[in-house]
């Protein structure tokens, strides 16, 4: 197996909004889950596909210059809800993933902050404030046009 071909796990969440894959990043309780829980929400309610790769472990490889987001088998289908504990969502197994989503802190990201996987590839960071999921929606459908 090449560098190339080789998974690393991560602690972060993805999901899939149309054809977009969102990398969701964070410290444990900065509001991964629920941030992704409210996009799936707010693409379900307008008619819009989403789904989860995975809650709190990722398998990343990187293949064709391609970051690829994969569901560990033990935990596919299941994300976090804090407060209620593990339950099932629907999802799909594996995605290409385009965008970084990285918790707002105190200090500033540069505007053309990446986040670089094996071999060199990158994708652009979007850094939203999750503990305002209505304003990381709405941030995330300006700048990237997702939503519909």
């Amino acid at each position: 197996m090449s560098a190339v071909d080789a998974a690393v796990n991560i602690h972060a969440t993805a999901v899939v909004v149309g054809e977009v894959g969102l990398l969701i990043t964070g410290p444990s309780g900065s509001g991964k889950s629920a941030l992704a829980l409210a996009i799936i929400h707010a693409c379900s309610s307008n008619g819009t596909f989403a789904r989860l790769v995975a809650d709190d472990r990722l398998w990343i490889t990187v293949k064709a210059g391609r970051v690829i987001a994969s569901a560990p088998a033990p935990i596919a289908g299941l994300i976090e809800i804090r407060g209620t504990g593990v339950v099932p969502l629907p999802h799909i197994q594996s995605a290409v993933l385009h965008h970084v989503l990285a918790p707002l802190g105190p200090e500033r990201v540069p505007e053309e902050a990446r986040m670089t996987f094996q071999d060199g590839v990158s994708l652009p960071i979007h850094p939203l404030r999750y503990g305002e999921p209505a304003v990381a929606i709405a941030t995330l459908a300006t700048s990237l046009g997702l939503f519909g």
